[in-house]
């Protein structure tokens, strides 16, 4: 405890013999490498990362509740069974994908 008392102390005391000179952070008005502002971008970077339509969705959920048991099928094991099949999160369609189980669901 007293070798971590003395070192604060030291450096301390360097920052005080410096002057006291702090470092200007950066300006918060600056964005940040490699993140997006907008979100329409974001949604194209999705869509180019193979985001699947939402046809595409729709026929692999109408696939995927044939023959099962929908009493026991979450929309939570839904979506995770899509994005394991499209190989992408899907949080973002999570209403679409909704609508596709109470449409196939209702038929």
């Amino acid at each position: 405890m007293a070798k971590k008392q003395a070192a604060l102390l030291k450096k301390l005391e360097k920052a005080v013999e410096g002057g006291g000179e702090k470092r200007k952070a950066p300006p918060a008005s600056k964005p940040t490498p490699g993140k997006r502002a907008k979100p329409e971008a974001e949604e194209e970077e999705r869509e180019e990362a193979g985001m699947p339509t939402d046809e595409a969705l729709e026929a692999a959920v109408k696939e995927m509740l044939e023959g099962s048991d929908v009493e026991n099928i979450s929309m939570k094991k839904v979506r995770a069974d899509l994005e394991e099949k499209f190989g992408v999160p899907l949080v973002a369609k999570k209403n679409e994908i909704k609508g596709f189980v109470v449409k196939v669901v209702g038929e």
